[in-house]
């Protein structure tokens, strides 16, 4: 086949996120040419009897049919990064860029990047949230990198992200490996938000008896006020579809699986001293889930005192919608403390992170927009809820988290995500924390010393025999 224009952009990864979203720019009036291993991707793609797609046989005609200095994105699974790159650097130039547009970890991005600098190469990582149809629709785009690279790309960005109020939802949320970066972070927020409704879900039809279309009518309803978003709209639809004459929500395994960007942030967390207790309860209750064999052991090694006084809890529906907003204020918080603490590395812009999860991305609600305001209010926020407005949101809903996370207790209910916010939030404003005894300890038993409140400044050790 002859090829009469050079192609605007390359996409290597034609699998459903990369077709959908050569299909989303090549409809916009860039002309994209694609690659992928698997020549079967290319069936649907011919299908669509798109001028604006050419699809290359190979990589070496792949890339000459792109528009110098190339600019290839890159579908593909983070473990094949490195393998794609050693194919493609003979026959890349010097300023070409490569686009990772799949979830590496930002470390190896960062890596990638220094190696490829030395050859001229110009490798950025960008965070692509929305799914199959925020691909082919209208995604929300983080990039991270430098401002140059950002505006050659800019106008790939703005034409594949999602709109709101007229706005796009991209941006250049950083420098270096920031797009993967905050993009780890939005992967974080969003295992506690699917776990916190997924635990609001057991209690509704465990405490309150309430079929699965009965919840799917409280969620509709609950989207409509301030916990509307992505995640609970789906998650009314997921209850209300229906298999033959079974509903499949019942017809579902409970192991929940992963791929890692819960781990990694739960991981970066822990290196960097900052807490998220209510993401990593969600990334633990993944594993529990897996666990089966343990789970059948101890379901019968120690099963559960039935306590079925619900009436003595006084729970109320508006209190569970209440908890759930509280759980959600929290999940936000804790991912963007732990982007505020990587921002010393990569000058993460809230304002701009914020703006991309408007719209377009799985995480995107009313609360984001909260979130938005609070951040033009005052950019450099030490924690989310300190912000009087958010703050504000919380003393309301505090209360009823506390309610619910009490009555699912006494009925054996697993909440590790709401009790675990509901702990974040009582641990940082307790005025004095039970630590100091731990701090006692340490000195006890490894002379690890202790400061004093009576004596400011002294850091002192105690001869305990």
């Amino acid at each position: 086949m002859i090829f009469y224009m050079l192609a605007d952009i390359g996409i290597i990864g034609l699998g459903v996120i990369g077709g959908s979203f050569i299909l989303n720019l090549s409809e916009q009036g860039f002309l994209c040419a694609g690659y992928d291993e698997d020549k079967s991707k290319y069936d649907y793609l011919a299908h669509e009897n798109n001028s604006n797609l050419q699809l290359a046989e190979t990589l070496e005609s792949l890339l000459s049919q792109i528009k110098k200095p190339r600019k290839i994105f890159l579908f593909v699974p983070s473990d094949t990064v490195d393998h794609v790159i050693k194919s493609l650097k003979p026959l890349l130039s010097k300023n070409d860029i490569l686009i990772d547009s799949g979830n590496s970890h930002f470390l190896e991005t960062e890596r990638r990047i220094y190696e490829l600098a030395k050859d001229g190469v110009n490798f950025v990582g960008i965070g692509i949230s929305g799914g199959i149809q925020g691909a082919r629709k209208g995604a929300s785009i983080m990039f991270g990198g430098d401002v140059q690279t950002y505006e050659i790309l800019k106008p790939f960005f703005e034409a594949a992200s999602a709109k709101v109020n007229g706005e796009s939802c991209q941006a250049r949320v950083g420098n270096g490996a920031a797009g993967h970066f905050v993009k780890m972070a939005h992967n974080g927020i969003e295992y506690a938000l699917m776990q916190s409704i997924a635990e609001i879900y057991a209690i509704l039809k465990n405490n309150f008896n309430l079929t699965n279309l009965e919840i799917a009518d409280i969620f509709q309803d609950w989207n409509n006020r301030v916990l509307s978003s992505y995640l609970i709209e789906i998650s009314s639809k997921v209850l209300k579809r229906r298999e033959n004459s079974s509903e499949l929500i019942e017809l579902i395994s409970d192991v929940a699986e992963q791929k890692g960007t819960g781990k990694w942030m739960v991981q970066t967390a822990l290196q960097f001293g900052t807490p998220i207790p209510s993401i990593e309860a969600a990334v633990c209750m993944r594993f529990i889930s897996s666990s089966e064999k343990t789970r059948k052991i101890l379901v019968n090694a120690i099963p559960h005192q039935k306590n079925n006084d619900l009436n003595a809890y006084s729970l109320s529906l508006e209190d569970m919608e209440k908890a759930l907003l509280a759980a959600f204020l929290i999940s936000y918080a804790e991912g963007f403390e732990l982007i505020s603490k990587g921002s010393e590395y990569y000058e993460c812009d809230l304002q701009k992170i914020t703006a991309t999860w408007r719209g377009g991305c799985i995480i995107r609600s009313q609360i984001v927009e909260y979130i938005h305001e609070a951040f033009q209010r005052k950019s450099d926020l030490e924690n989310l809820l300190a912000d009087p407005e958010i703050a504000s949101l919380m003393m309301e809903s505090l209360p009823s988290l506390k309610k619910v996370c009490v009555a699912a207790i006494a009925r054996d209910i697993p909440v590790m995500a709401l009790s675990a916010a509901l702990n974040y939030i009582n641990a940082y404003r307790a005025s004095r924390l039970p630590t100091n005894l731990i701090q006692a300890q340490r000195d006890f038993f490894g002379r690890h010393g202790y400061r004093r409140i009576d004596k400011p400044g002294i850091f002192s050790n105690m001869d305990w025999s």
